[in-house]
């Protein structure tokens, strides 16, 4: 898939986005995460946590404490919630993993157990498998992002001069992407104040995709003083989830505060 490679644009002179104040996307986290890393070359890294298979993990946990189905407490324990209301067959194997694990789990502990980091035979049960193609699949189904195609029928297109006929999914996934990168400049550059559900949907996704790599991708839509701009604001939002201990009085933002703090320290490139 071609890399998409939104316009530029002038913060200053741009205030007719001011308004927003909600996410314009209702995919998921890891749906998200998938549209900004399929066409960016990421690789897995020898002798290290691949960085979007152990991010997928983080965002299925974090996804789960956002609509109400686990939440962690002040030692860092991941316990279920008896609310939680069925996302899709993925996020339900996680919450599942968690609720029937016999001794309650710190977070750092599930991170690494859903990514398989584990030489127990006994804990490989909590692995979450094809993490990566299963949430591709889900943004097949809606039409996101297409299948690839074979090498044979590309050759034959090659060969028989034929044009590709599927520019509906490329535009779709453009479309998509630039939305969603839309809403995170407009957040990083201050343009507007989002509601706090959104706000932390939003430092989630700056953690993930500095975590990636891929948080260029955001800065190459900007002037040079939006990039400033946006630039400090993740620092800051990096800095706040790797050193602030956050209120355990507000559930959720603790819990999402635990999850980040304990994902970004397995990184040493963040």
């Amino acid at each position: 898939m071609d890399e998409f490679s939104p316009r530029r644009r002038d913060v200053k002179q741009e205030n007719a986005f001011s308004s927003l104040k909600r996410l314009k996307t209702d995919l998921n986290l890891s749906e998200i995460l998938v549209v900004f890393t399929t066409a960016s070359g990421q690789l897995s890294i020898p002798g290290m946590y691949d960085p979007i298979s152990m991010t997928l993990r983080a965002l299925l946990l974090c996804e789960l404490v956002l609509r109400g189905g686990i939440t962690i407490d002040a030692n860092g324990i991941v316990f279920v919630r008896d609310g939680y209301m069925f996302i899709d067959e993925l996020h339900d194997e996680v919450y599942h993993n968690i609720k029937k694990a016999v001794h309650p789990k710190p977070i750092k502990s599930w991170l690494l157990l859903l990514n398989g980091e584990t030489y127990s035979i006994k804990k490989d049960k909590y692995h979450i498998r094809n993490t990566r193609k299963r949430v591709g699949k889900s943004l097949v189904e809606k039409k996101i992002l297409r299948k690839g195609k074979s090498k044979t029928k590309a050759f034959i297109n090659l060969v028989t001069n034929q044009k590709s006929s599927a520019p509906t999914e490329d535009v779709s996934f453009k479309g998509v992407k630039s939305k969603i990168i839309l809403d995170l400049t407009t957040y990083l550059t201050g343009e507007c104040t989002y509601e706090e559900c959104d706000v932390l949907k939003m430092d989630i996704l700056v953690c993930a995709l500095v975590f990636c790599g891929v948080i260029d991708d955001i800065y190459l839509t900007l002037s040079m003083s939006g990039t400033e701009m946006a630039q400090k604001k993740v620092s800051e939002i990096i800095t706040k989830y790797k050193s602030s201990l956050g209120n355990t009085a507000k559930s959720t933002e603790w819990s999402i505060y635990s999850i980040l703090r304990a994902y970004l320290k397995l990184a040493s490139w963040v």
